[in-house]
């Protein structure tokens, strides 16, 4: 799942920086929302030591769903629950959440802060992003009891979660976004994303 939704954002979206972030009048994550990046920046032997001995497995272990060991690497080492641990900048909520893994997307909210829920890839796109393109709603009903902003926070492309949604054909999401998305300062280049993609994904009358 992780893979398709890598290609998937990486034929529609635009990277940002954080020179480079779009200002709108809807919620944003601050400016830029960056993972840690120590461990993708690092040099000599703790680049050969680190980055494959944590970064690779807990990508591994997220995919997988298996909290126990990645909870033991998490504790471990506390700064791999707010970083970048594979191209791309994904976190391990980013990951957890793009593999529809509720157990592990649950404890993991445990641990973090406020502001690790809000962390960007490369692309812009927040966990809740990847959630909401997935279509795992327990996983986005989890996220939004810490945070009821998140489907206002737009990622990669000026993108908000419901129109992630609606790309994948997520006909179920895409309803539920819709009553929890402030859509008062929605463009009209918005409207039109949303509705002829809604279009195009058969997404056509309300989910019962």
């Amino acid at each position: 799942m992780w893979d398709k939704l890598c290609l998937v954002f990486d034929s529609v979206v635009i990277a940002h920086d954080i020179n480079s972030a779009p200002l709108t009048s809807r919620v944003q994550t601050a400016l830029y929302a960056r993972a840690n990046l120590e461990f993708l920046n690092e040099t000599g032997d703790d680049a050969v030591n680190n980055f494959p001995n944590l970064c690779v497995p807990l990508y591994k272990l997220a995919l997988e769903g298996n909290w126990p060991e990645a909870n033991r690497l998490i504790v471990m080492e506390e700064k791999l629950k707010n970083a970048a641990i594979a191209k791309g900048w994904p976190t391990v909520l980013h990951i957890a959440s793009g593999a529809n893994h509720i157990h592990f997307v649950k404890e993991l909210l445990r641990m973090l802060d406020d502001e690790d829920i809000v962390l960007q890839d490369f692309n812009g796109n927040t966990a809740f992003c990847i959630a909401a393109a997935a279509g795992n709603m327990e996983i986005v009903d989890l996220m939004l009891e810490r945070n009821i902003h998140l489907p206002d926070m737009t990622g990669g492309n000026g993108y908000t979660p419901i129109q992630f949604a609606a790309m994948q054909g997520r006909c179920k999401m895409t309803w539920y976004l819709y009553d929890k998305t402030e859509k008062v300062d929605f463009r009209d280049e918005d409207w039109n994303l949303l509705f002829f993609t809604c279009i195009y994904t058969g997404i056509y009358g309300k989910y019962y």
